[in-house]
Parts: C-alpha cells; sequence; structure tokens
C-alpha cells in the first residue's frame, strides 16, 4: 500500500468513526453499506422529490408479480438523506405494492431513532419519493390498459 492509498484508508476510518459519533451505529451500518445506492437503467416506476432543505432524491422500482423485485435510489443530499433512502428501499425491497405503500417516515424514525431531529424530515422525503415511485408504477399501468 502506497503513501495515498494509506492517508485515504486513515480518512475513510476517521469519517465513519465520526458518523458513527454524530448518528449512532446503526446509522453508521447503513451508511457504510449502502445496498441500493445507485440508479437502474430503467423503472416501471420513478419517483422524484426534492425536499425543503433542497435534497432531492430518485427511486426506481422494477415490479414482478405485484411485489418489488428491484429497487434503487439516488440522492444528492446529506449522509441522513443517504441512509434513509437506504432503508427506505430496504423496507421496500420485496413487498407487496400494498404493503411497500404503507412505508412511512414514521417507519423510518422508528428504525434510526438517534437520527437527529434536524434530520427527521430526510425520512419523510424517503418514505414520499416511494410513494411517487409505487404511483408512477400504477398511472403507467393505466395507460396500458
Amino acid at each position: 500500500m502506497d503513501e495515498l492509498d494509506e492517508f485515504c484508508q486513515g480518512l475513510q476510518i476517521d469519517m465513519d468513526k465520526k458518523v458513527e459519533e454524530a448518528y449512532g451505529k446503526k446509522i453508521a451500518e447503513i451508511w457504510k453499506n449502502l445496498k441500493y445506492f445507485n440508479v437502474l437503467e430503467k423503472g416501471d416506476g420513478i419517483g422524484k422529490l426534492t425536499g425543503s432543505c433542497g435534497d432531492s432524491v430518485e427511486i426506481l422500482i422494477k415490479v414482478k408479480g405485484g411485489k418489488i423485485d428491484e429497487i434503487s435510489y439516488w440522492t444528492d443530499g446529506c449522509i441522513a438523506t443517504v441512509v434513509c433512502g437506504s432503508l427506505v428501499c430496504d423496507l421496500a425491497h420485496g413487498k407487496p405494492l400494498e404493503e411497500a405503500e404503507k412505508i412511512s417516515g414514521e417507519d423510518v424514525l422508528i428504525e434510526l431513532p438517534k437520527l437527529p431531529e434536524d434530520h427527521h424530515h430526510c425520512a419523510f422525503l424517503a418514505a414520499n419519493t416511494l410513494h411517487e415511485a409505487i404511483g408512477d408504477y400504477y398511472r403507467k399501468m393505466q395507460k396500458q390498459r
């Protein structure tokens, strides 16, 4: 490992430690292991929202047999928005659409009790973006009839 690699690794370790100190262990674990942070090439349903803070979130879903078979998201937001997006995708993946529609910002806050209050809006932004993606899917299905 050269000096630059060592420097970068040290920065990553320091950042991970600071995230855990600021947001707690669960948020730090999600942050380090993002499963859905990418954009599917094509989604059956796409939700795009911008929150009051200026963060944008996009969620894409692929539906198979009435369930969310694949899901991804992208955001230009802060750590809280990134983590809330990942958690919402995790909660929705593999679920029937009717069940995924019920995922709320409150559900995210229950899962992430150490999310600072000034970032609670991130939980609702992520959940509402999922609802938009599901609504988009339903609208597309209506047009095909």
